[in-house]
């Protein structure tokens, strides 16, 4: 976050019990651990959406990454994609979707999509929940 938006966020910014405190995203795994948003936290649990489309580049795991608000603080877990048909590298397309219960618990909901009529989805969906508090 740079310097002056943090200030205005310090200064301005009104937390509620219902606010997500952290972001969730993929780090891309390259050299500078890029991290791809699916959606931003600071908002009311129930006010966020996000989805994002990812290829996956000869791998079957996708890294999920929670990052706090204020902290820059980092969770990980490594999700694993089983049960997907072998495809050649890059031919594999997922979507990756946010859906929160409260401020601390949701789940990452992510679907094979195919990839258009060379390789038709399997119609597979990973559900992998998260229950994020940060130490004070």
């Amino acid at each position: 976050m740079g310097g002056e938006y943090k200030a205005f966020y310090d200064q301005f910014f009104v937390e509620t019990k219902e606010n997500v405190l952290f972001d969730v995203g993929i780090s891309l795994g390259d050299e500078k651990d890029t991290f791809i948003p699916i959606v931003n936290g600071g908002k009311q649990w129930y006010n966020i959406h996000g989805k994002i489309h990812v290829i996956l580049d000869d791998t079957d795991t996708i890294t999920l990454v929670y990052r706090s608000r204020h902290t820059e603080e980092e969770k990980r877990e490594v999700a694993r994609i089983h049960g997907i048909p072998k495809r050649p590298n890059k031919t594999t397309k997922l979507s990756l979707e946010v859906e929160f219960e409260n401020p601390t618990d949701g789940a990452v909901i992510i679907r094979d999509l195919g990839f258009g009529k060379l390789f038709p989805t399997t119609n597979k969906v990973y559900r992998k929940e998260f229950s994020i508090v940060w130490q004070k």
